[in-house]
Parts: structure tokens; sequence; C-alpha cells
């Protein structure tokens, strides 16, 4: 176990990719399987802050974003790390979750040791000859959830990272809940829901999830689509729904950017989008609610997909084959509630909390013996 007398400050670069609402909830969720608290700094605007603290992370704290790369931005953090332990005593070590965050940590060269919990399948290294850190002795570890150990990643080297898995709490939700859910969007229990899930939600694309919902729907089946108001091209789809009659097929309800308050009331979800950086949360969360997921063969997803349930992995450039899917789950209810079962168990043995948490405890270790070792 991590000291827990430790200071600890935790980084997040709230607007770049991946840093919402599921990454809010794992480093919450995190935090309070490994019994820990602390600071943890939001690089963003107010906005992004007031988010972070309704998540329930604990000592939030802002540094407004800097409109600017490079040695700027990182010197802006550094020089925050500086005043903050004038003021409060020092961190014993920073834990970043963004890759922007993390290439600052680098660039800043910062006195303490940092643990970067990398989100995408490239893990950034501001000097490939640096190995776990760089040329000013700087203690680095990187535990990536899309790189295996042996596979190396953007110059940091194999030695500097650990191959770790997300993880997410299982929610039981009983069917008292789940009509709960379908009854805020106003359908029935004959209707097929299916939901469009992703971070960031500007990356999912509403206008593929619709058109693989609307082939389905012509078909003479009920189906509701239920997205973000953030979803990338949604306008189109609302034109496209309103000149077609058929704007009955979709309901915009930002919930489902917190998939775990409505997993429960989903036949289905699409992680439709996102491009090769897209988090894998989003389909997770949906899957430990019991909804299956149709998903983009993505690095990213495939990761977790190919665990799960690797036939539901589709070409993002086949448009067709989400809807052969879609429509092949709704049509067998009782094979794709079975699924959904499956599946919840399935994510309950493999993205469990206890992995990373010991991942991420067995980093806070590595690094506080070599902070010993130095002093």
């Amino acid at each position: 176990m991590a000291d827990p007398g430790a200071r600890l400050l935790q980084v997040i670069d709230a607007p770049v990719e991946g840093a919402g609402p599921c990454l809010l909830r794992l480093v919450r969720d995190a935090g309070a399987a490994a019994c820990r608290t602390g600071t943890t700094l939001i690089i963003g605007s107010s906005r992004d802050a007031a988010r972070a603290r309704c998540a329930g992370l604990a000592g939030v704290q802002l540094l407004p974003r800097i409109r600017r790369h490079g040695g700027f931005a990182a010197r802006s953090l550094g020089r925050w790390i500086d005043r903050r332990e004038r003021q409060a005593g020092r961190f014993d070590m920073v834990r970043v979750w963004t890759d922007m965050a993390g290439v600052g940590a680098l660039r800043s060269g910062l006195a303490q040791p940092v643990s970067y919990v990398a989100l995408s399948p490239v893990v950034p290294c501001a000097d490939p000859e640096a190995g776990a850190g760089d040329p000013r002795g700087q203690r680095m570890t990187i535990a990536a959830w899309c790189v295996r150990a042996d596979d190396g990643a953007g110059g940091a080297g194999t030695g500097a990272i650990r191959s770790v898995t997300p993880g997410v709490q299982r929610e039981d939700h009983d069917n008292r809940r789940r009509m709960s859910v379908r009854g805020t969007w106003g359908v029935g229990p004959d209707v097929v829901v299916v939901g469009l899930l992703a971070e960031p939600m500007c990356r999912a694309d509403a206008w593929t999830a619709m058109e693989a919902v609307f082939r389905y729907a012509a078909t003479n089946r009920p189906v509701r689509l239920v997205l973000s108001g953030q979803a990338s091209r949604r306008d189109e789809v609302e034109r496209a729904l309103r000149w077609l009659s058929r704007d009955d097929l979709l309901i915009v309800d930002d919930a489902v950017c917190r998939p775990w308050e409505v997993a429960c009331g989903l036949d289905a979800a699409l992680c439709l989008g996102g491009g090769d950086q897209a988090s894998p949360l989003p389909a997770l969360w949906a899957m430990a609610g019991g909804a299956p997921v149709i998903a983009d063969d993505r690095p990213a997803l495939r990761s977790v997909m190919s665990l799960l349930c690797p036939e539901a992995l589709v070409p993002p450039d086949d448009h067709g084959a989400a809807c052969r899917l879609l429509t092949r789950w709704a049509h067998e209810q009782a094979g794709r509630r079975e699924l959904g079962m499956a599946l919840r168990c399935a994510v309950a043995e493999s993205f469990a909390m206890a992995p990373l948490v010991e991942a991420l405890n067995a980093d806070e270790r590595a690094l506080s013996g070599d902070r010993a070792t130095r002093a």
C-alpha cells in the first residue's frame, strides 16, 4: 500500500481529448479505493473546475489554461506548483492523467517524481533518449492502458512503461431503475433504445449512429437514439429527421455523457467516432451496466472490446456493419439480455478497480523508494 501520509497532486488538463466525466469518475473512484485524498489541479476554465467538484474530486484547484503550447505552458505548471508548495508544503508526488499535462510535467523538469497515467495508444515523451525521465534527472513512470510493457511507446523506453487496465465500479440496477431511466425519455418497454457514447462527446458521430438506427427503423420496429447535444453533426441529423418527418427517433439528453447513470435503460450502445484517441471508458461503463456495445475498430476501443466482445468491433468506414449487428441484437432479445449480463460479469472480472489501484500504488512505492534513495 502507498504511504497514506504522502502529499499527492493530481493534474488533469480538462479541455484535451478524453478528459470528460468518465475520466473524472475514474480519478475519483481510484482515489476512494486507495483511501487517498489530496489536491486536484484542473488546467482549464472555472467551468471545468466546477465539473470536477461536482464529480466528487477532492481539493480542486484551478490553473487557467494558456492557449499556447511548448515551454511557456509547461513553465506555468511548474510555477503553480512552486507557489502552492510555498503556501501549503511540498508535494511528494505528481500524478498526471492527460497527455498534455504529461508532456507539461516532462518539460517543466519538476523536482517531484511524476506518475503519468497515459490515455492514448501512443505515449508522448519529451526526450527519446531520456527513458524514464529527462536529462535533468527527473524521475517518471508511465502507466499506459493501451500499450503492452514490451511494446515501447513514443520513445519512452520499455522499462518506463507499466501496462495497466482502466477500472470501473460495477453498479447493480434492478428493473425499477431501468424503467425510471426509460421513463425520463418517454419510451415504453417495447422500444429499442440505443445510446451514442464517446469521450470527448464532441467527437461522437451522430450521423453514422443515426444512419444505423434509421435503417433499423425502416423495418417498422420501434427504436430511439439517445445522444448528447454535444455530439458531432447533431444539427444535421435533426434537420434530416425533420425533413423525413421522423424526428421522433431522436432523444437529446446530456446524461449519456455519464453512462453509469443511463446504461441500465439502454438496449445497446454505439461508440462511433472519436478517432484513434477515443477513450474506452464510456464503452466500459455501458457494458458494466449491461448494455452491449458496438464500437469502431480503433486502437483504444480495440484494446477493450477485443477482450470483452470482439465481434462487436466494426470497420470505421462500414456504416452498414453497425446496423446489421444492431438489427441482429434487436431481433434476438433473449440473446441480447444474456450478452448484457455476460458483459457485466466480464467487466467486473477484467476491469475491476483493484488492479488499477494496485498499479498506481506500485508506481507510488517505486517513486517513493527512488526519492528516499536520492535523499
